[in-house]
C-alpha cells in the first residue's frame, strides 16, 4: 500500500529563489508557460531542481501517491493535464492518486481540504506527508486546528517560502517514509 504525499507548489518546489532562474524571468519563460497552456496568471515554470531530486529520491525509497494541495490545481487555474505538464517538464517521478487533488468545493483552507481528502481515503491515514509553506498552509501550523481535524503534526513539513524544500526536511521525510 503506497503512502500519500500532499504537495503544494509555491514554496516547496517553487520557492522565491527560483525567480532568479533565467527560465523563470525571461521572455522564454512566458513562451514556455504558453506552450504548457498554463493560465496567464502563472508566468514561471522552472521548479527548484534540488527539490525535484529530493522528491524523486523519496519516491525511490517508497513509491507514494501524489495529491496536489496547491492552488495551482484550482479549477479556474489549471486542469490535471496542466499540472502533469509542469511536473513532467521539471522531471518529477510521480504517480497521481485517482483523487489527484484535494477537494475545493466546501473547503477553503488547506488543512481542511487535506483532512477531508483523508476522510474520503482512510487507508492513507497512517501513511501521509504534507509538504507546504506557512504562507499558503497557515492552518497547518495551527496545532488546535490540525488536532481537531485529526492531522498528525509529525507528518506536516512547512518549508521556508524563500528556500523551499530543504535537505533537512528531506532527511526527516525520508526517515518517516522508511517507517511505512
Amino acid at each position: 500500500m503506497p503512502g500519500a504525499v500532499f504537495l503544494d507548489f509555491d514554496g516547496p518546489i517553487f520557492p522565491n529563489k527560483v525567480f532568479l532562474f533565467p527560465e523563470n524571468n525571461s521572455p522564454l519563460s512566458l513562451e514556455t508557460c504558453s506552450k504548457l497552456d498554463l493560465h496567464t496568471y502563472v508566468t514561471y515554470w522552472k521548479a527548484d531542481p534540488v527539490a525535484i531530486a529530493m522528491l524523486n529520491k523519496l519516491f525511490d525509497y517508497y513509491p507514494y501517491d501524489l495529491v496536489i494541495s496547491s492552488s495551482w490545481a484550482d479549477e479556474w487555474l489549471h486542469e490535471k493535464k496542466h499540472i502533469q505538464a509542469v511536473l513532467d517538464i521539471n522531471g518529477l517521478n510521480y504517480t497521481f492518486h485517482r483523487q489527484w487533488k484535494t477537494p475545493r468545493d466546501k473547503y477553503h483552507e488547506r488543512h481542511e481540504q487535506i483532512a477531508h481528502w483523508l476522510d474520503n481515503n482512510p487507508e492513507y491515514r497512517e501513511k501521509y506527508i504534507i509538504i507546504d509553506d506557512v504562507s499558503s498552509g497557515a492552518g497547518l501550523a495551527d496545532k488546535k486546528a490540525i488536532n481537531k481535524l485529526g492531522l498528525n503534526k509529525n507528518n506536516i513539513y512547512l518549508v521556508d517560502i524563500n528556500e523551499g524544500l530543504s535537505y533537512k526536511d528531506y532527511k526527516s521525510i525520508a526517515e518517516k517514509i522508511n517507517t511505512w
